[in-house]
């Protein structure tokens, strides 16, 4: 899709973080915007922005993990032609131990990060096929290539993301519609405000948001990454050197990765008896 000029793009999670960006970014390229989030104050605000770029743009206050909400929004969309850029970005997370994950937390987190993309992706993708254009981009993690101890809900939603983006594009190929699997490593975004902490001190958090989301790969730069995957048709993107690096030492030795990750949740799971 080297030009998506008057295409209608539809972006979840986009009232803040890479959905922000990747809204602005869409804009910038001459997209119409449909934005979706839960915030409504927020998305009025991206909106504004929008539209400062000279975009035409709609929002929409729908929570992703309701299909019914979801399939409302593909008929009143259907009216303007269809989607045909889809960019599921909405996340949530669930800080802890599997064991200290509750059951409603699991039900919670798999809601928004696995069944808001299958939500979308089932009301818009048969139209963009049906139509021979399109491209869907689905934003998951470094936690769904390689397993992050503490964050194991975080990491199964995200796994199945993966997974999901794979089988469509194998499926899709030859059918004019392009897919785009986004693994971020740590980036500066309002992720931590959502988290749901199951034995993780806040002030562990804080402390943590305070010394090191400054340097963190930013929202920006990712929406600015996720675009240009979707011009160049690119399968994955992966936004930071320690994700490539988790990502190939996984491939490379298993051993040595599971050990390494072994030592960082020692030295973080010593951390949480600290005083903040």
């Amino acid at each position: 899709m080297k030009q998506i000029r008057g295409m209608l793009a539809l972006v979840t999670g986009a009232a803040s973080g890479i959905g922000r960006a990747t809204a602005l970014e869409l804009a910038r390229e001459g997209c119409r915007l449909a934005l979706v989030d839960v915030n409504a104050d927020r998305l009025g605000e991206v909106r504004r922005e929008v539209e400062s770029l000279g975009a035409e743009c709609s929002t929409h206050v729908v929570d992703v993990s309701c299909r019914d909400s979801i399939a409302s929004l593909g008929s009143e969309l259907e009216i303007s032609g269809g989607v045909d850029i889809l960019a599921n970005v909405a996340g949530v997370a669930v800080g802890g131990t599997v064991v200290d994950t509750t059951l409603d937390d699991w039900d919670w987190i798999i809601g928004i990060n696995l069944m808001g993309p299958i939500n979308t992706i089932g009301t818009f993708l048969p139209g963009m096929v049906l139509r021979g254009r399109g491209h869907v981009v689905n934003v998951s993690s470094l936690g769904g290539l390689c397993a992050v101890p503490g964050l194991g809900a975080y990491s199964t939603t995200k796994f199945g993301l993966a997974g999901l983006s794979e089988t469509m594009h194998i499926e899709l190929k030859g059918t004019g519609v392009g897919v785009t699997l986004v693994c971020p490593g740590l980036t500066n975004t309002r992720l931590h405000e959502q988290f749901r902490l199951r034995g993780i001190p806040r002030e562990m958090v804080d402390w943590a948001v305070e010394h090191f989301m400054p340097r963190m790969f930013s929202a920006e730069k990712t929406g600015y990454l996720i675009v240009r995957a979707i011009k160049r048709n690119r399968f994955i993107v992966m936004t930071t050197l320690f994700a490539k690096f988790n990502y190939f030492l996984k491939r490379l030795s298993p051993i040595l990765y599971r050990g390494m990750w072994r030592a960082i949740y020692r030295v973080t799971d010593a951390l949480k008896n600290r005083r903040y």
